[in-house]
């Protein structure tokens, strides 16, 4: 249970980076978005806190995000909701980040199609 959440938050993370991400650039609405929801999280260990920053400096691409929501073992389905709320916190949908929620949909229908 106790790894699963924070793989879940690293998930997160990824998901939320990679398509804040998206345009080529991370805007500072954006990065608080991502750091408000980490912050929900009182305290984590050392390891998982490297990994997030990690992810923060040098992001993601959208693959390897999903990858990271898929072996999360939670509903493909609530990253939609990250990928919303990161993409519109700065109140400009860009070009790439539409064509980075079309991307993730598509990725999304193969899994579905393997099960």
């Amino acid at each position: 249970e106790y790894n699963k959440y924070f793989e879940f938050l690293i998930a997160c993370v990824a998901v939320g980076v990679a398509a804040a991400n998206s345009d080529g650039n991370i805007s500072k609405e954006e990065i608080d978005c991502i750091d408000l929801f980490i912050s929900s999280v009182a305290q984590f260990p050392n390891d998982i806190a490297e990994k997030i920053q990690s992810i923060k400096n040098h992001p993601v691409n959208i693959r390897e995000a999903f990858e990271y929501a898929v072996n999360s073992g939670v509903d493909i389905d609530l990253f939609d909701q990250v990928i919303s709320i990161v993409v519109n916190s700065d109140g400009y949908l860009h070009e790439d980040e539409h064509t980075f929620i079309n991307t993730w949909m598509e990725l999304k229908g193969g899994v579905c199609e393997h099960i």
